[in-house]
């Protein structure tokens, strides 16, 4: 099987699309042939580790369609006709078997494309609100995989090509590595988490580029609160752009309990060194607290298409496994209070990880959804 595997520009989608190839690579013990489609020059993640893999990666230019910015997306119009030409050339030179999309801008020419060659292709919406691009192609994939039943609204469809099917975590954030208080090795900066002391461990993620917003609030409550970080230790992935300034204004907290850090690329350790996770609501990072089990306070990201962020949220919320705190919200919430509660008294956390349904085969039946596409096609 030749798999055409479309992710984006951000973890969101580039990390469920890496499972899915992880998955295709270990059913067929390297014999299929697989290929990573993704936005140039907006990839956030290092696919270094991957390459030696022998699989390919290749990226069209494409943006998506601003909603805040008319020249933005006037830009992006124009930009459209050479992603989907570029898209084009990759199949023709590629000719997959099938196609697996995630959902992001970057899936559009990609299946479009596949429909008028005849290649068959799977769309998965991992979150509660379907993304504008999944809306538009789903009345051309041959199934349509949600991550939640909310994520099937107002996508069309003939009736029986709706399947539920987990968002999909890479194996290593799946099985975790080590043991809790074992060292981070980061390959970004050279940095290295080696936390003193014991306590539980609190981490702040803010996505792959970070979220200042999040980071803001939470610098300034530690800085406050300083039996938070006698008592606790602390994980701030930054991004980027926000490190300098992130790890600046720590410079007032205790540094052995705290460590600043731009990127983390080993995620499964710090999920596993997590007690409590304080993080945006992507559908990606709402899988991985699911299939780690990691509590978390949930800030949505209120810039996110159709507010899905805030949907998948409260989708946690509601089990009782995170705690959803609206981005307007955020400055006024009594966030020393809710840590302490969570953190010092009773067995709050153990209740919230609890709580968790077990959700980890997303890959696993991605790409056994994708070998019947790819047997039923080489039948005909």
């Amino acid at each position: 099987m030749k798999a055409l595997v479309v992710g984006g520009g951000t973890g969101g989608h580039i990390y469920p699309a890496l499972a899915v190839m992880e998955e295709i690579e270990r059913r067929s013990e390297g014999k299929d042939k697989i290929c990573y489609l993704g936005a140039r020059g907006e990839i956030s993640a290092d696919f270094s580790p991957y390459r030696d893999k022998g699989w390919q990666f290749a990226t069209i230019r494409i943006k998506g369609i601003s909603r805040d910015s008319p020249l933005r997306a006037l830009k992006a119009l124009l930009l459209l006709p050479v992603g989907f030409l570029q898209a084009l050339a990759l199949l023709c030179r590629l000719r997959p078997d099938v196609i697996y999309g995630t959902g992001s801008y970057v899936s559009l020419p990609a299946v479009l494309w596949g429909e008028l060659f005849g290649i068959p292709a799977i769309i998965h919406e991992f979150n509660a609100r379907p993304s504008l691009t999944n809306r538009l192609l789903a009345p051309f994939a041959s199934l349509i995989a949600v991550s939640s039943k909310e994520g099937s609204t107002g996508l069309r469809d003939k009736g029986e090509r709706i399947e539920q099917i987990p968002t999909p975590v890479r194996k290593a954030i799946r099985e975790g590595e080590k043991d809790k208080d074992s060292e981070i090795d980061q390959g970004a900066g050279g940095l290295q988490l080696d936390l003193e002391g014991k306590g539980k461990v609190v981490s702040v993620f803010g996505g792959s580029h970070g979220s200042k917003t999040i980071l803001e609030e939470v610098l300034s409550t530690l800085e406050k609160d300083g039996e938070l970080t006698e008592k606790c230790r602390f994980i701030l992935q930054t991004g980027r752009k926000n490190f300098r300034w992130a790890k600046e204004k720590s410079q007032r907290i205790r540094a052995d309990k705290v460590r600043v850090i731009d990127y983390i690329d080993r995620m499964a350790l710090a999920y596993r060194a997590s007690d409590l996770v304080i993080c945006r609501g992507g559908a990606s990072t709402i899988a991985e607290l699911t299939v780690t089990k990691t509590p978390a306070i949930i800030v949505p990201w209120s810039g996110a298409a159709g507010d899905h962020q805030c949907h998948n949220a409260r989708l946690l919320e509601e089990k009782g496994a995170a705690i959803s705190v609206e981005e307007d919200e955020w400055s006024s919430f009594p966030l020393s209070q809710k840590l302490r509660e969570l953190l010092f008294h009773g067995g709050r956390l153990d209740e919230m990880k609890n709580s968790f349904s077990n959700c980890d085969r997303g890959a696993e039946e991605i790409v056994t959804n994708m070998k019947k596409i790819n047997s039923k096609g080489a039948k005909k």
